[in-house]
């Protein structure tokens, strides 16, 4: 038993009981502020979902001209950002501008790399529980005492950039699997 679904404007079977033949196309294709041939992120994600530019602007709820400023430099507030997350079905594009674009997401939150596929989802996720396992034998080493003190520095370092590496795949993970379902779901 087979379902057509669409996905990013990609048709694949999907099977009751074997789930997708073929994986379909991540929403995020670069992990950086720009996409292909040197455009925006903005633009990347708009494109990849399919709409132009009037269309996405209609959808936003702005003009053309400010949604082409937009992809070209302008800053971009906040609620827009939301608004093009959802209307591209593109959590990854919010993470991104929170940790690219934000003086908070900079200083606080850890380099997120986007899930491309189910199964870089899976590795994302057993990486993941790796990093997280270094992060706690990294704690609990510098905890062997009952105290932290300046000789268990090097420890504290160790468990903060395994427990950055571990937070920033779950998240982009979550972002994809957001994305998946919303594709899933969106003609129900």
């Amino acid at each position: 038993m087979t379902k057509e679904t669409r996905y990013k404007g990609k048709i694949g079977k999907v099977s009751a009981d074997l789930g997708p033949k073929s994986e379909p196309e991540s929403p995020i294709r670069e992990p950086g502020p720009i996409g292909r041939d040197g455009e925006s992120f903005y633009k990347t994600c708009r494109r990849l979902a399919g709409l132009t530019k009037e269309r996405a602007a209609e959808l936003l709820g702005v003009d053309v001209r400010r949604l082409y400023d937009y992809e070209n430099g302008a800053t971009v507030q906040e609620d827009i950002v939301d608004r093009m997350a959802k209307t591209y079905g593109a959590p990854m594009l919010a993470l991104w501008h929170i940790r690219e674009k934000t003086i908070l997401g900079r200083e606080w939150l850890p380099e997120i790399l986007p899930t491309r596929s189910n199964n870089d989802l899976g590795f994302q996720t057993i990486l993941a529980v790796r990093d997280a396992q270094q992060a706690e034998e990294h704690i609990l080493t510098a905890l062997g005492d009952g105290a932290l003190t300046v000789e268990d520095i090097p420890h504290i370092d160790s468990y903060l950039v395994s427990s950055d590496a571990a937070t920033g795949k779950l998240m982009s993970a979550k972002a994809y699997l957001l994305g998946y379902k919303n594709e899933l779901t969106k003609d129900e």
